[in-house]
């Protein structure tokens, strides 16, 4: 794989960590760590910068300081390729007194799953009891970061992300945002399909832990499938990203005219 190839690979794809890029490419991850550092010199930026997930939240916060100005503060949890843990994640936007918490994905589905180059769609989601086995395994895939965390089993209290019994916990709490979470995901889902195009998988349910530690109303996005080649290379694309930025800023936008804030912070 060349640096034009590896390039746009790692801008198509979400990848929490440089493990699981690695794998993806069949390399180990020192090599790769080596390759991205000799990208980043020849771009003099973070790759994070160059990742669908990071185009998309820069642009978006972009959008959102040209359009309010200093009456919103958008602050990020990382701005370069450092993994923080999920605690960590919250533990920004808590510590902030964020008004909404934003974290923004990309979906794929399993490469033995047959079928998986036409799976399209956006969803959001919410914290919550997952009511289907495709939810769940959403979040099972994003809770697994876990697993690279010094003590993480101590840490999230025996919590382990790959048995849907640890997930009981998501029945048992109460999230008294659930209200505006929902609110606010509806509104972002409505952008990405009547704006941005993307098929409507609708907003969900589901038990991701960096939601549930939040003490505001809050949402992961699942912007499209990069297993589909269409999908793919819309998200690839400058346009595609816009849309998609576009659709979450008008949503924050569209959400504070409802319920102002004497300052709002959106947490991404």
């Amino acid at each position: 794989m060349d640096s034009r190839q590896l390039i746009y690979f790692l801008r198509v794809c979400e990848y929490s960590n440089i493990t699981q890029a690695a794998q993806s490419l069949y390399i180990s991850p020192q090599a790769l760590s080596k390759a991205i550092a000799r990208l980043e010199d020849e771009f003099r930026m973070p790759l994070f910068l160059r990742t669908v997930h990071g185009l998309v939240l820069t642009e978006a916060g972009k959008l959102l300081q040209k359009e309010l100005g200093d009456s919103i503060k958008v602050v990020y949890t990382r701005d370069d390729d450092t993994f923080i843990p999920l605690t960590k994640r919250a533990e920004i936007a808590n510590n902030a007194n964020a008004d909404l918490f934003i974290s923004v994905h990309v979906n794929s589905i399993d490469n033995r799953t047959r079928g998986r180059e036409k799976v399209h769609g956006a969803s959001v989601y919410t914290v919550g009891l997952h009511k289907s086995d495709a939810n769940l395994a959403v979040a099972m895939r994003e809770n697994a970061v876990i697993e690279l965390e010094n003590d993480f089993t101590e840490t999230y209290q025996g919590f382990d992300p790959n048995s849907s019994e640890s997930y009981i916990i998501f029945e048992l709490t109460q999230n008294r945002h659930m209200e505006k979470s929902v609110e606010f995901a509806t509104l972002v889902q409505n952008g990405l399909v009547k704006n941005a195009g993307r098929a409507d998988k609708g907003v969900r349910q589901a038990g991701f832990l960096v939601l549930w530690a939040t003490r505001m109303p809050s949402v992961l996005i699942e912007l499209d499938f990069i297993c589909n080649p269409e999908a793919e290379r819309f998200l690839g694309s400058d346009a595609g990203r816009q849309k998609c930025a576009n659709a979450i800023a008008r949503a924050v936008i569209d959400y504070r005219a409802k319920h102002p804030a004497n300052s709002m912070n959106n947490k991404k």
